[in-house]
């Protein structure tokens, strides 16, 4: 979920699936770099000493924020979604659910005795998560 022209097609499209590929996308970008999971819980561990030495990595959120304010404000406008989210939290929302996902698919794996990094798995994930988010914007409750 990167801040970048991609973003910018996401508001051309039903703010519901706008917002579904958003989410999609994001799980995506999440399982196919396991070295960016790798590098943010390392990022943590250190509190983000050597992320705040970056020049690039907070411009690329502006332009992400944007596309998910639209995107909502779209929906609210249409009706498709009931619920006032702050982008923000949205974002961590999503993130969340793909980056634990992974991030901990080995200890998972083991105790549940399943294998959480199969395509069809990691399918069925995202397939959830979009679910998860889709839901939460789409309830009143």
């Amino acid at each position: 979920m990167r801040g970048s022209r991609g973003d910018d097609l996401l508001h051309d499209l039903d703010p519901v699936e706008g917002m579904r590929r958003l989410v999609a996308n994001t799980f995506d970008h999440f399982a196919r770099t396991p070295a960016l999971i790798r590098l943010m819980s390392i990022e943590n561990i250190h509190y983000a000493r050597h992320l705040r030495r970056s020049k690039s990595v907070r411009k690329l959120y502006p332009s992400l924020l944007a596309t998910i304010s639209n995107l909502l404000a779209a929906g609210q406008k249409k009706g498709a979604f009931v619920r006032a989210v702050d982008p923000v939290d949205l974002y961590i929302s999503v993130v969340s659910l793909a980056y634990f996902y992974l991030s901990n698919q080995h200890t998972l794996s083991w105790i549940f005795r399943r294998r959480f990094a199969t395509p069809k798995r990691l399918t069925a994930r995202r397939a959830h998560v979009v679910a998860v988010i889709l839901g939460n914007l789409q309830s009143s409750s």
